[in-house]
């Protein structure tokens, strides 16, 4: 059974409350809302379908365009591991041009360190020679000293006899500045 609200629906105008209007048939809006946007859907769908073909084809030719990246990577690495060792070889090439040069240079330097060496010991050389020299004699002169000075254990009774004397050996600090018969 119709509800009174059901029953006064049916007498409610038809239009919009305002001017009067020609009775009419109330209008279906879904129908005319349908009927108005199905021209824009139809070509809504043509616009989907066109989208649909332009991104399969995108896709198509980012694979493409990937497998073309992907053959040229292996090119180029290919080419990098053939080059490889021609390159290794270029840059042990260099780096033994860098360290004969710096062995060169390295040779050079202890050459240059020999000769200020050598030419300071041939400078040095006299004097130390000359330091030794009278050295040995200060010390040879210190035992030749002490051993006159000895007295002679032969005869036990310390006849000062000096080393050298009447054996046809030349004394010991005379003569032409010989120590024993020793040159300098």
């Amino acid at each position: 059974m119709a509800t009174i609200r059901e029953l006064l629906a049916r007498f409610r105008p038809a239009a919009v409350p305002g001017a009067a209007t020609a009775a009419g048939v109330p209008a279906d809006r879904r129908a005319s809302i349908e009927a108005e946007l199905a021209p824009v859907l139809a070509v809504l769908a043509t616009v989907g379908s066109e989208c649909a073909g332009i991104r399969s084809a995108a896709h198509a030719e980012a694979l493409r365009r990937r497998d073309d990246a992907a053959g040229r990577a292996h090119a180029l690495v290919a080419r990098a591991r053939a080059d490889a060792p021609a390159q290794s070889a270029a840059a042990a090439a260099v780096v033994q041009r860098i360290a004969e040069a710096e062995l060169a240079e390295l040779a050079t330097s202890a050459e240059r360190e020999a000769i200020r060496v050598r030419q300071q010991v041939r400078r040095r050389m006299p004097d130390l020679v000359a330091d030794v020299r009278d050295r040995v004699r200060a010390e040879l002169t210190g035992l030749v000293s002490a051993q006159l000075l000895e007295p002679s254990h032969e005869d036990g009774m310390g006849s000062g006899r000096r080393a050298g004397a009447g054996d046809g050996a030349p004394a010991a600090g005379r003569g032409s500045g010989t120590v024993a018969g020793r040159q300098p």
